[in-house]
């Protein structure tokens, strides 16, 4: 507004109105998530599944999505707050030449908007810092670039899980990965903490720990006697289990029930380890059961860690000359369900987006 004096000032107005309001900023947020969450779905729907488990999975993968927008709404409301404390943001950027008038009258001024300023930078560096710790850091695995996705591809040049024979098959005949491991992983009813819980659970084969360089905080991670068919149940639990619902046990004192199967506990993961995503038990998945004969069914995903020095081309390549090969075994089967070769990328692709 103008002054008696024929200036321009801050005045009232624009500089007490706030910049951003917390519904809109909320809105804004709640947009891009959603955007991301289907994105994810319809990528999950090209590999394979059902759009509606595709949906609640890539929900469940962007994890607290109500926390994320309330931090983002936090962010920008003390930013706005410092802006109202100076009341001097607008009428600079409104006037550059009034501002730097009243500058060069009032130094102390000038300390005022610097400071407002870092606390804008500050903001800032906030908000990126939640982006870049959700979706943009670097795998926390050695040799993150190593870890790739291994997806089947159907006939019509869509993307599916593997079938396990062929999971088994490319494990036993290749030469391009260190190791290789396939899981699947659900929701269900976990007795034996302090109180029955609904949690993760990943159902892995062998050779999950050496892909991604797993050591435990606690006893012992599964080995190969653990995955076999008839073996002893056991589980691998989340340090953030153990702590939370265990409260820290001795782990010979603890049993869980999962799904009717009374498992030991017989190591914890560290908090650095979370694959899949949110898991907070592992189950050897060959203790389970003899898993399907058939390659039609697609049941499995599949990680794998490249030998040094492969490039991602190549074990494409060699992968895809073991699927045609294992697909002659099944001459009988409809083509449209088996395997038509493999599509694969690296896994901070997958999991990022």
């Amino acid at each position: 507004m103008r002054h008696a004096g024929g200036g321009r000032g801050p005045g009232n107005g624009a500089g007490n109105r706030p910049i951003v309001s917390k519904a809109s900023i909320r809105d804004d947020v709640e947009r891009e998530l959603e955007a991301h969450v289907r994105m994810r779905a319809d990528e999950f729907v090209a590999e394979g599944w059902a759009a509606e488990e595709a949906m609640a999975e890539a929900r469940r993968l962007l994890g607290d999505r109500r926390g994320l927008a309330e931090a983002c709404v936090e962010i920008t409301k003390s930013h706005q707050r410092a802006v109202r404390r100076t009341k001097a943001m607008d009428a600079i950027v409104q006037d550059i030449r009034y501002g730097l008038r009243t500058i060069v009258r009032s130094p102390g001024f000038a300390l005022v908007a610097i400071l407002t300023l870092a606390l804008g930078i500050g903001a800032n560096t906030a908000m990126f810092s939640v982006v870049d710790g959700v979706l943009l850091e670097s795998l926390p695995y050695p040799d993150p670039e190593e870890l790739v996705d291994v997806l089947e591809e159907r006939q019509d040049g869509g993307a599916m899980r593997a079938a396990w024979l062929n999971f088994v098959d490319w494990r036993e005949e290749n030469s391009v990965f260190d190791e290789m491991f396939a899981y699947t992983s659900f929701v269900t009813t976990v007795i034996g903490g302090d109180e029955p819980v609904r949690t993760n659970v990943a159902t892995v084969s062998q050779g999950i720990w050496s892909v991604f360089g797993v050591r435990p905080v606690q006893g012992r991670l599964t080995v190969e006697a653990d995955h076999i068919v008839g073996g002893a149940p056991v589980v691998v639990v989340s340090e953030s289990y153990w702590r939370n619902q265990l409260a820290g046990r001795r782990l010979e004192e603890v049993r869980l029930d999962l799904n009717g199967v009374r498992a030991s506990v017989v190591g914890v993961a560290p908090v650095s380890f979370d694959y899949p995503l949110g898991t907070d038990i592992w189950q050897p998945l060959e203790s389970t059961g003899p898993q399907s004969n058939s390659r039609t069914a697609h049941n499995w995903n599949v990680i794998g860690r490249l030998a040094d020095g492969v490039p991602l081309e190549r074990a494409d390549e060699e992968l895809d000359a073991i699927t045609a090969r294992a697909v002659l075994t099944e001459p009988d089967a409809d083509p449209d369900f088996l395997a038509d070769g493999t599509s694969l990328q690296s896994l901070r692709a997958r999991v990022v987006g």
